[in-house]
């Protein structure tokens, strides 16, 4: 009977345990869940610190020595089973106040109250501005039926790694040291930027804050909002495409770490040049961006950052980017009608790329130059220069380049009046249009081809508009045909016009013929 019995003791003294234990949770609910949700969070801020003491100490002999093996009821004796179910009490899940807190409350606005609580102002100010950016941002993005733009207050992950992030900043602030606030805040930007673009906004607001301490830091030679500055607008070009904003940053960048060894290799995980030479190169592309799109609707100011542009180039040491740039600067010079220094651009644009064997470039500043002296009127050197580019394209093998020059080769000669060469130059072009596959150009090649064939025949077909009605039948025949079927004229002119020497071949190859056959003949008879 024993054997059956102590089980079952142990059995039910379990449930009762068990029975204890949900009647104690509904008495704690009931007391501190009355009428509103919050009413447990707002029990908890009254009494966080008592409470958090208190579930402490009650763990804290298993937290100590956590190698402790806690009986089971079935495993306890009968004298044991009072002291095993303190144990079991003691070790459960310790709550804390504030993850009840969390729990019960919205996540970020229980953050928000931790803040407060302890005292972190600055950390609950930063919290605070990216919460509000964030609902404006919602506002603004209400999405889609298939997708909804994510949420900071609901990335509870995001959240918790603002949450260090900003405490550990003001933490080094309370100890004075500005440098390490500012690097805090420098990686948490770093962090969100390499994340997708929904975040990229976090990463802005972050990289203004590191910029604010930033200032405040002596002693360093100001390379650490250097470094801030380049790396701001880096992240402005790259990710934002925000060029103007970041031309600021940059400029300031490069003049505080001219003949420095600062690079942020380290910060970004890859191979850097030094900031000077990263900035320099930044701000050539930036400039160039601008450029590019302001040089149609604004010549002037296009060109003013063209000539700055130059100069980065040449800062950087690269000489490609110094071709690039003079290419540019060139047009430039072109677009405000200052031809003769577009000249000088194209032509040192023509020695560098000589220099470095760069024969794609070479092409492009033959053909620039072209333009340039045509902007001028001189013919001899258009054509030279036209020339040039396709002897050096063919000899390369620049199909592409070869057919622009041969399709400008031939614009110029129609526009000189020149037609035979220019309908031969556009049908080269418009043949290497189709070979490559270039549907627009082969389009725009045929097209001028038709033009400079019908400037050839346009002649002959005023003269047969002249010679029509009344008095040539034949000719008004030929006009409706041509109309009608498109049946070509002007090789029947050519046709049925014969030189002297093709009548007197005709007439020699008819009288050796009748010689032949009469000579034939008579053989013929002798026989019979």
């Amino acid at each position: 009977m024993l054997c059956f019995i102590f089980p079952l003791f142990h059995l039910s003294v379990y449930v009762l345990l068990l029975r204890a234990y949900k009647e104690t949770l509904k008495i704690m609910t009931a007391k501190y869940r009355q009428g509103k949700r919050h009413d447990v969070a707002e029990f908890l801020k009254q009494n966080c610190t008592e409470w958090s003491n208190n579930s402490d100490s009650n763990i804290s002999g298993y937290i100590d020595n956590p190698k402790i093996k806690l009986k089971t009821l079935p495993q306890a004796q009968g004298k044991e089973i009072n002291k095993v179910i303190d144990d079991l009490k003691a070790a459960l899940p310790n709550i804390t106040p504030k993850e009840v807190r969390r729990f019960y409350m919205p996540y970020h606005e229980a953050i928000l109250l931790e803040f407060k609580e302890q005292g972190y102002q600055q950390s609950f100010d930063y919290m605070t501005k990216l919460l509000d950016f964030d609902e404006k941002i919602s506002e603004k993005t209400p999405g889609s039926l298939s997708w909804k733009k994510p949420s900071l207050k609901d990335q509870q992950d995001f959240i918790n790694y603002l949450t260090n992030g900003f405490i550990a900043s003001e933490k080094s602030k309370r100890e004075g040291d500005y440098f390490a606030q500012a690097t805090t805040l420098l990686d948490m930007a770093l962090f969100f930027q390499s994340k997708t673009w929904e975040w990229w906004w976090i990463a802005d607001h972050l990289y203004q804050f590191a910029l604010s301490i930033a200032k405040l830091i002596d002693g360093d030679d100001a390379k650490t909002i250097t470094l801030i500055r380049y790396l701001y607008g880096r992240f402005l070009c790259h990710e934002l495409q925000n060029p103007t904003e970041a031309l600021d940053h940059l400029n300031k960048a490069r003049k505080d770490s001219e003949n420095k060894t600062w690079n942020a290799s380290a910060k970004l995980g890859l191979k850097q040049h030094c900031i000077f030479k990263e900035c320099n190169i930044l701000l050539y592309k930036t400039l160039l961006i601008f450029v590019r799109t302001e040089r149609l609707q604004n010549p002037q100011s296009a060109l003013k950052a063209c000539i700055e542009a130059v100069e980065r180039a040449t800062d950087a040491g690269n000489i490609e980017y110094t071709n690039e740039v003079l290419y540019e600067l060139g047009k430039c010079y072109i677009a405000v009608n200052e031809i003769k220094n577009a000249l000088q651009s194209f032509s040192k644009l023509l020695a560098l790329a000589k220099r470095t064997s760069d024969i794609e470039g070479v092409c492009n500043a033959h053909m620039e130059l072209a333009f340039a002296y045509k902007h001028l009127s001189d013919s001899d050197y258009t054509e030279k220069h036209l020339r040039m580019c396709r002897e050096n394209a063919e000899n390369f093998g620049l199909l592409e380049k070869l057919a622009d020059a041969h399709y400008y080769t031939g614009e110029h000669y129609l526009s000189q009046g020149k037609l035979h060469f220019s309908t031969k130059h556009l049908e080269n072009a418009l043949n290497l249009y189709s070979r490559l596959d270039l549907t627009r150009e082969a389009d725009q090649a045929r097209c001028i081809a038709g033009i400079s064939k019908g400037q050839e025949r346009i002649q002959k077909y005023i003269d047969l508009l002249l010679r029509c009605g009344e008095y040539d039948e034949n000719a008004t025949l030929k006009l409706c045909r041509w109309k009608s079927y498109r049946e070509i004229f002007w090789i029947e002119e050519t046709l049925d016009t014969k030189s002297d020497l093709e009548i007197q071949h005709e007439n020699s190859d008819t009288l050796s013929s009748s010689l032949s056959s009469t000579l034939h003949n008579d053989q013929a008879t002798s026989r019979l």
